[in-house]
């Protein structure tokens, strides 16, 4: 809802600025881990495809295996198996979601019994989202200051029941993998993008207020920022050099359907 783009420190995944956002439970992965001697090889089967060290799906795993590994004292080889109910690299945070449902199942597959900000920031090193979606509701993640990223975690503001009324509408107009991943378009967008430093003033003013409109239940406020972030995010990626688009012709039908419904007075969506 107040966007999260751009890594003040690629490798550690340390934001520039603090998000916040809505948990959509329709939108899940189910993953299980084991450990075991009878493993050669650590591997993650990923909708029904193996990926091993070196692949790219396997790869965002490591650095929080690393660390669950080095907490628990676990040593032995690792098997998950993971399948995301959402599609994959399509702009739904399918890598959130399954970064966040690993670092659960490798946590207790270790037995690693540690507090949700330690999770947090375990799910944090393999995907920023990630770091997120380990709550349901509303969760912000702090973009911290430290250098070691200590300070730099999700927590839950609102649980997920305690506004019933609000919903999310997802209106899914492609399935196919985006032509840019997210990771290599941020760093684009923070080194070429005239616009990224000021959204990098603006976002934390976002968040204050979108924090203030959640306490308040004032959905109008919370819509008006979200939809602003929203235009904020696109803003800085089309100026970004090359340009990156991820909205599809279907996308802009979409937003223009609902800004026309909201005008007529038949319903309050953003």
């Amino acid at each position: 809802m107040a966007k999260y783009w751009g890594k003040r420190d690629e490798a550690l995944i340390l934001p520039y600025f603090d998000s916040l956002s809505v948990t959509l439970d329709a939108f899940f992965t189910t993953t299980s881990v084991e450990f075991s001697d009878v493993f050669e090889e650590d591997s993650l089967e990923l909708d029904g495809e193996i990926f091993r060290a070196g692949e790219k799906e396997f790869d965002r795993l490591l650095a929080p295996l690393s660390h669950i590994r080095e907490q628990s004292g676990v040593a032995e080889s690792m098997r998950a198996v993971s399948k995301n109910d959402v599609p994959t690299a399509a702009g739904l945070a399918s890598s959130a979601s399954g970064t966040a449902a690993f670092v659960m199942a490798a946590a207790a597959a270790a037995g690693l019994n540690v507090s949700s900000k330690e999770l947090s920031i375990l799910a944090r090193m393999g995907s920023g989202s990630a770091s997120r979606s380990l709550f349901g509701g509303f969760a912000q993640w702090h973009a911290g200051t430290q250098n070691d990223g200590s300070d730099s975690f999700a927590e839950q503001l609102v649980e997920q029941d305690e506004w019933p009324e609000f919903r999310v509408v997802a209106c899914i107009v492609s399935k196919k993998q985006k032509k840019v991943a997210s990771r290599a378009g941020m760093k684009q967008t923070v080194a070429t993008s005239p616009l990224y430093e000021g959204w990098k003033q603006q976002a934390p003013l976002d968040v204050a207020a979108m924090k203030q409109a959640l306490a308040a239940k004032d959905f109008t406020t919370l819509g008006q920022i979200a939809e602003s972030s929203f235009a904020q995010l696109h803003a800085t990626m089309l100026s970004t050099n090359p340009p990156i688009l991820y909205m599809a012709p279907a996308s802009v039908e979409v937003i223009d359907t609902s800004w026309a419904a909201r005008e007529r007075g038949e319903f309050e969506g953003y």
